[in-house]
């Protein structure tokens, strides 16, 4: 199974940091990553099933990460909208 990475950044940070040679190098890359249109058009296609999907495979690649996968996966959702850590 394929592993892949992520990189959350704000849209309007993009078209600078597209151009970033750590950024390019931390996702495995040497050319100009995606323009925030680009980007944006991406967010605007996903969908639930695609969300879920994502999630199954996000869930596999972690339990695989153990050498012996664990008895039970605790999922722990916080929604607390905290200012003190940074929101």
């Amino acid at each position: 199974m394929e592993k892949f990475k992520t990189v959350s950044l704000p849209l309007n940070s993009l078209q600078f940091l597209r151009h970033d040679l750590a950024l390019q190098t931390s996702v495995n890359r040497n050319e100009t990553l995606a323009s925030p249109s680009s980007l944006c058009r991406f967010e605007n296609r996903i969908t639930k099933k695609i969300i879920a999907a994502m999630s199954k495979v996000m869930i596999k690649i972690f339990i695989e990460s153990f050498s012996k996968p664990p008895k039970e996966l605790v999922l722990d959702f916080d929604s607390t909208d905290d200012l003190t850590h940074g929101n």
